[in-house]
């Protein structure tokens, strides 16, 4: 992913609405799916500049915000001292088993070159009866978006509903949720219960 994204997501407009969408959208999955804990643990995968950790952050203030992000021109952008995000992968992930009531992936398990192993770590460090919400950008706003030369193809691959679902359900998680998000948001949102 290039730095020109953390640009086009700060500068207003579009971008900025869909990162405030995807934030939304995230912590009303968290309310729904850990009801009544005030101090969840969440996890970002590929947290990028850890904006959606400090969107969390602002509404749940006792929650335990960390991510990992494997590129460090992102990770040297992390500005709010209030959350904890380093270097890693989602295919290893340096915590113990788990560790996290609820892990989210926005708009990251399309870049994870090693889907079933990403999955599983995600799995692995969520606790008994935990959530995994994933959001995902439409195949066909991808390709659109790449063949206008808006952006270069950098996923490894694309997701429909269904088979965001499948991935899912695959890496033994019990599908809780697979919907579109309302429009213009061009995503995917899925959860999956540990």
């Amino acid at each position: 992913m290039e730095l020109s994204y953390l640009k086009r997501r700060g500068a207003g407009g579009f971008a900025t609405y869909k990162l405030r969408k995807r934030c939304e959208a995230v912590y009303d999955r968290l309310r729904l799916y850990c009801p009544g804990n005030e101090a969840p643990a969440v996890l970002d995968i590929g947290a990028c500049d850890g904006r959606m950790l400090s969107y969390l952050k602002d509404r749940l203030p006792e929650a335990r915000c960390e991510g990992v992000e494997p590129d460090p021109r992102f990770l040297a952008r992390v500005s709010d001292p209030r959350v904890r995000v380093r270097a890693g992968r989602a295919e290893d992930l340096d915590f113990p088993d788990g560790t996290f009531d609820f892990v989210v992936m926005s708009s990251v398990l399309e870049h994870v070159e090693g889907e079933a192993a990403g999955l599983a770590e995600a799995r692995r460090v969520l606790k008994p009866g935990g959530a995994l919400c994933v959001i995902a950008v439409l195949p066909l706003y991808e390709k659109l978006t790449v063949l206008t030369g808006f952006k270069k193809s950098d996923h490894f691959r694309n997701y429909s509903l269904p088979e965001l679902k499948a991935a899912l359900e695959r890496a033994g998680f019990a599908a809780a949720e697979a919907s579109p998000m309302p429009f213009p948001l061009f995503y995917n949102i899925a959860v999956g219960r540990k």
